[in-house]
C-alpha cells in the first residue's frame, strides 16, 4: 500500500528477494502479488497486541523458508516469577477479553456517530458489535479463517450487512471475510 510500491517490488525482483516481512497493520498475514509467482509479503502481528504472538523464520540456503508463529507465554513466566497478577496468570483470556472489548467499544463508537444506526435496537447493536469483535479479534490472530462460516451465520453479521453500509468498519468486517481463506500463522515455500 506504500507509494510507488511497484517499483519496490521490481527492485527486489530484480535482487531474486523471496520475501519481506513487515509489521505496520499488526495483523498476522501473508500475500503474494500472484499466487504462483511473485514475493511474499509477511505481516506480523504485533506482539504487544493479542494474541501476542512472534514469528519465526527459518530461511535455507536454496531459499527455501518456513514462517510460523510462536504464542508468547506470559502464564508460563507469572508463575515463575512468583507473581500473584491474576491478569498474567490468566493471561490469555485476559488479553482476549481486553481485545474484544477494544473492537466492541469501537464498534459501539461508530454507532454513536453515524445516524444510519439509530433506528436499530440496543440489543441489535449489541449482537453487531459482538460479531464485529468477534471477526476482528480472530483477523489479528490470521485465523479469522477458523470463525468466519459460523461468525457470518449470526444475526448481528446479517444486521451489519443490511445497516452497515457505508461504515468503514462494516465494509472492513466485509473485507476481513473475503480474505478468511486460510490461517495466516504458518507458511512453507521450497
Amino acid at each position: 500500500t506504500i507509494e510507488h510500491s511497484e517499483q519496490l517490488i521490481d527492485q527486489l525482483d530484480s535482487w531474486d528477494v523471496p520475501l519481506f516481512l513487515s509489521g505496520h497493520l499488526h495483523v498476522q498475514h501473508f500475500m503474494r502479488e500472484d499466487e504462483d509467482y511473485g514475493i511474499y509479503e509477511i505481516v506480523t502481528s504485533s506482539l504487544a497486541t493479542p494474541p501476542c504472538q512472534y514469528g519465526m523464520l527459518d530461511y535455507g540456503d536454496d531459499g527455501s523458508f518456513q514462517y510460523h508463529t510462536v504464542p508468547l507465554d506470559m502464564e508460563a513466566w507469572a508463575k515463575e516469577q512468583g507473581s500473584t497478577d491474576k491478569n498474567l496468570l490468566n493471561f490469555k483470556s485476559y488479553s482476549t477479553d481486553f481485545l474484544n472489548r477494544v473492537f466492541y467499544n469501537q464498534a459501539q463508537d461508530e454507532f454513536e456517530r453515524m445516524n444510519q444506526f439509530d433506528s436499530l435496537t440496543k440489543r441489535q447493536k449489541d449482537q453487531m458489535a459482538k460479531v464485529y469483535a468477534e471477526i476482528n479479534a480472530a483477523c489479528y490472530a490470521g485465523k479469522a479463517v477458523e470463525i468466519k462460516d459460523k461468525a457470518t451465520e449470526k444475526d448481528g453479521y446479517k444486521l451489519w450487512g443490511e445497516n452497515g453500509y457505508p461504515s468503514i468498519l462494516s465494509q472492513y468486517l466485509e473485507s476481513i471475510v473475503r480474505d478468511a481463506t486460510k490461517d495466516y500463522n504458518s507458511l512453507k515455500v521450497e
